[in-house]
């Protein structure tokens, strides 16, 4: 595998590199991979959770777009932080389904794309939900609900179950860990 060299970043495609080919024509992985540490249990609760945690985040955010709030359909203080919590929550919900098509031991590259990048989507979750959540309760304070409570209670609701299942997914990352090994096979 290409590693940086001269301040340079590895290329995009470079783990198409740790596939070679065999005799017969396939392609066989021989790249780094990282194992689960702790028994297989372990790691399909852990699984589970996550995948409870992804889904109920991209939910959460989608469910808030759906709701006519104070506020939702024009301000930029509300809408920009609810539309990078609904991209971060679909990116959580993205890398967990490849994570969890991954079998263990993991590939490298796919490691590298999921497990490695979910403290940064779960913090842009968080930062995205509280946000919007800020920005509705400013928007209500300083321009009242306009007859629109129970879609402002929806939203509020729907933003802080987001924030919150973003804040439970980093303790669950401490209990999943991996052990990487080097390569498969020879090369």
């Amino acid at each position: 595998m290409e590693e940086r060299k001269w301040g340079r970043k590895k290329k995009r495609w470079g783990y198409l590199n740790d596939f070679q080919r065999t005799a017969s024509g396939e392609y066989v992985y021989v790249g780094p991979t990282y194992h689960f540490q702790g028994e297989a249990s372990v790691r399909r609760r852990g699984i589970l959770r996550w995948g409870i945690l992804a889904v109920g985040m991209t939910v959460c955010t989608v469910l808030g777009g759906f709701i006519l709030a104070p506020g939702t359909a024009n301000c930029g203080y509300i809408l920009i932080p609810y539309v990078l919590a609904f991209l971060a929550a679909c990116s959580v919900l993205w890398g967990f389904v490849r994570l969890a098509a991954g079998k263990d031991p993991l590939r490298g590259y796919v490691y590298e794309e999921t497990v490695k990048q979910f403290p940064l989507r779960t913090i842009l979750t968080a930062v995205g939900a509280a946000g919007s959540l800020v920005g509705e309760v400013y928007y209500v304070a300083v321009n009242g609900h306009e007859g629109l409570v129970a879609g402002m209670v929806i939203f509020l609701a729907s933003e802080a179950a987001a924030l919150a299942m973003a804040l439970l997914w980093r303790p669950l990352g401490r209990e999943m860990q991996w052990t990487y090994h080097e390569r498969v096979g020879g090369a």
